[in-house]
């Protein structure tokens, strides 16, 4: 039997772990997904409350999927599967 839903791991650092109040979310998403579903599942989760360059770009955000950043792969496009690990960190500019 296929299973059509995924399970991933995601680990909010920095502004996310205090928006979301925990660090470390488990998302159940439909299959076939990628991260910038994962990002729209956790804007729904918080409402005007997550920084607009994590939904609009990745300027102020550094994303990994299995600790890889996904500018490397194919950005919010990436695809994710059953298990994966997505860690969000906001990028803090100083000066």
């Amino acid at each position: 039997m296929i299973e059509l839903t995924i399970r991933i791991t995601v680990e909010l650092l920095g502004v996310y772990q205090k928006l979301f109040g925990k660090k470390v979310l488990s998302l159940q998403l439909d299959r076939p997904a990628n991260v910038k579903e994962v990002i729209s599942k956790l804007s729904k989760l918080r409402p005007h409350q997550l920084h607009p360059s994590v939904n609009n770009s990745l300027a102020d955000t550094i994303i990994l999927l299995n600790k890889v950043e996904i500018g490397v792969l194919k950005g919010l496009d990436t695809k994710i599967k059953n298990g994966d690990k997505i860690v969000i960190i906001p990028a803090t500019h100083g000066g």
